[in-house]
């Protein structure tokens, strides 16, 4: 709470009153976030005319998130009764956690997200007034969580417009800076664009083909050395993507089958590492799988403006494509934490 919104005593007593309520019964559910309904503008904490130089949740709620997720650890290590945590973002911008800052001693920054006690976190943002009835179906597994992120969370906001924010991934490609950056932070985001899970799914995808609507000029096969299937055709091709989608987990979901491409490395260009393509959604049931069509249009889809010829080109060059529901922020796949629970799939499309 802050002392906006609340005439009783500053936000030192109302996090110590907190605290001292939650310490011999831990919440399972507790709500923290951002206020843009402030009753006069200076309570207002989101919206126009209101930015803030931190991402950090604001008042006491970072010591009392602290709190909660300790005296749940304390409950469970005194009386083997596991209290699992489920917190609620509601907010109207990116959330980081102790971003950039050590204000618990031995926490790095964002640490608070790896508590053992911490079972969820369910970004609502601005759930509108049936938020609740919605929130409290997919709790409760009455309906399935599905979201994704439209947009990477920054992991402080130093790193905003960074390495991973929003895409000037230029110097991840190749070894390009290393792993870290500004204030010792590694530069990749704190979690991804379409980072999202969906509980009790694992999906898998494979069996990646490219098919060429122009049989004359498709010359595909598959590296061994790699793995990874090719094609080479011209810049005014149509490819036809075929990927294969199978759910390995215990429950049925619905699977982002998102296509992503990296284009070849053009002197004096700077383009984003991976570019989406086009993207759809299939149900998985458990121990399902199904077959998934997606299109390409090179010169679409592949193309960049030249300011020079001002017009649209395709380069010349190597085009790896990536089918999968996890957007990692290298070249490889595979190399992002927060694409370690499902299996992607890549392939290589040469244009001359």
């Amino acid at each position: 709470a802050t002392v906006c919104s609340l005439d009783e005593g500053d936000e030192a007593t109302l996090l110590l009153r907190a605290m001292d309520a939650i310490q011999h019964e831990s919440p399972d559910l507790i709500v923290f976030g951002d206020n843009a309904d402030g009753a006069s503008r200076s309570c207002q904490e989101c919206g126009e005319g209101h930015d803030r130089t931190s991402l950090d949740l604001s008042g006491g709620q970072l010591p009392l998130l602290q709190a909660v997720l300790d005296t749940a650890s304390t409950i469970e290590n005194t009386t083997g009764r596991v209290v699992p945590v489920v917190v609620v973002l509601l907010h109207g911008r990116p959330v980081t956690f102790n971003g950039g800052v050590t204000k618990f001693p031995g926490n790095s920054s964002n640490a608070v997200l790896h508590h053992p006690a911490l079972t969820a976190l369910i970004a609502a943002w601005r759930p509108g007034p049936l938020g609740g009835r919605a929130l409290w179906h997919l709790i409760t597994g009455q309906e399935q969580f599905s979201g994704k992120l439209t947009q990477p969370w920054p992991r402080n906001a130093g790193q905003v417009r960074g390495a991973a924010c929003p895409w000037f991934q230029l110097p991840l490609r190749e070894g390009g800076l290393g792993d870290k950056y500004a204030f010792q932070e590694p530069q990749t985001a704190l979690f991804p664009f379409s980072a999202g899970i969906i509980p009790g799914t694992r999906f898998l995808f494979s069996k990646l083909r490219l098919f060429s609507r122009e049989e004359t000029r498709l010359e595909q096969q598959n590296n061994v050395d790699s793995g990874m299937t090719s094609m080479t055709t011209n810049s005014s091709g149509v490819i036809d993507v075929s990927v294969t989608v199978s759910n390995e987990g215990v429950s049925g979901g619905s699977a982002l089958v998102a296509l992503y491409y990296s284009p070849p490395i053009v002197p004096l260009v700077m383009r984003y590492a991976r570019w989406l393509v086009t993207f759809t959604r299939i149900y998985v049931a458990p121990g399902g799988v199904a077959q998934v069509s997606l299109e390409i249009s090179v010169q679409r889809d592949l193309s960049r403006y030249d300011s020079k010829l001002n017009k649209e080109v395709v380069d010349s060059g190597m085009y790896e494509l990536h089918v999968g529901d996890c957007c990692v922020t290298g070249v490889h796949p595979g190399t992002d934490a927060h694409c370690r629970d499902s299996v992607q799939v890549s392939a290589a499309l040469w244009i001359v």
